[in-house]
């Protein structure tokens, strides 16, 4: 027979294990709903929305910053394009772009700010490696729309001057910068008569300034820079279509062409925190 007691008992032990059971659902339930990570695709063009409430906290009246992954299928560049999807106002803030352990490759104060028209200002490019895996981290006052176009370039072995590659006249190069990697890429032209040389190129690169980018270097055929001045880079903020005219002045100021013979083009990060895609040709006249 039992007592109540007993009947007191058994409720409670009842009561206890239910709570287990309760505790032990509340414990997994985290894991099971966790949100998953935010990413872009591997190839082509894909976006990632972030609204106000994920970039702003209101709790400590500051950013959130937002991580979104992208893994690079083949050696290329990614252009992030950050458009306006906030209801407050226009979107603006910092972007950084970050290897697989989230360390920043570019300038960790790179601003962008969708309130302009002009491409530069909301417009970035980084040069992205085969398998390698790259985060793009937005800081944003208001929601915005992400979106990574990936194009694939083909890197070539011409990262000294021994193996620079010959380039011909009016012959287009295209190449990459690797974010993160202080590697440049060298050519070889050939030029026959007493000629002045022009060298155009356009790039696809990182920066909020007009002193970022990638550069591009005139050199004599022992490898020295042809002057002191013989270079120049392109930035974000840079008209497409840049050139640069190599010749040289007599004493009366006449213009006459370099001497014939085999100069070499070198085209490298502008800093350490440049990266992107560039074309490169040269002519003579």
């Amino acid at each position: 027979m039992k007592t109540k007691g007993n009947k007191l008992f058994s409720r409670v032990a009842s009561f206890m294990l239910a709570m287990v059971m309760v505790l032990s659902v509340f414990a997994v339930v985290p894991t099971e709903v966790a949100a998953a990570e935010k990413s872009f695709k591997s190839t082509g063009t894909s976006s990632v929305t972030l609204t106000d409430d994920e970039v702003w906290d209101v709790n400590t009246n500051s950013v959130a910053p937002q991580y979104i992954k992208f893994k690079a299928k083949n050696t290329g560049y990614v252009t992030i394009k950050m458009t306006n999807a906030s209801t407050l106002d226009y979107a603006y803030g910092y972007l950084t772009f970050c290897n697989s352990k989230k360390k920043a490759l570019n300038s960790a104060s790179e601003k962008w700010d969708t309130a302009y028209d002009k491409a530069a200002y909301y417009t970035r490019s980084f040069g992205v490696k085969k398998g390698q895996t790259y985060y793009v981290k937005i800081e944003s006052k208001y929601g915005v729309k992400v979106t990574a176009t990936f194009k694939k370039v083909t890197k070539s072995n011409n990262s000294s001057k021994k193996k620079a590659k010959t380039l011909n006249a009016k012959t287009t190069a295209k190449g990459v910068i690797i974010a993160g990697d202080k590697t440049a890429d060298w050519y070889k032209i050939k030029v026959t008569g007493n000629k002045k040389v022009k060298i155009s190129y356009t790039g696809k690169t990182n920066g909020d300034s007009d002193y970022n980018g990638i550069k591009v270097s005139f050199y004599d055929s022992k490898g020295k820079l042809y002057t002191s001045n013989a270079y120049d880079w392109v930035s974000p903020f840079t008209t497409s279509g840049t050139s640069k005219y190599y010749r040289v002045y007599s004493l009366s100021g006449k213009q006459t062409g370099v001497e014939p013979g085999t100069y070499y083009i070198k085209v490298e990060r502008y800093n350490k925190t440049s990266s992107g895609y560039y074309t490169l040709k040269w002519s003579t006249y």
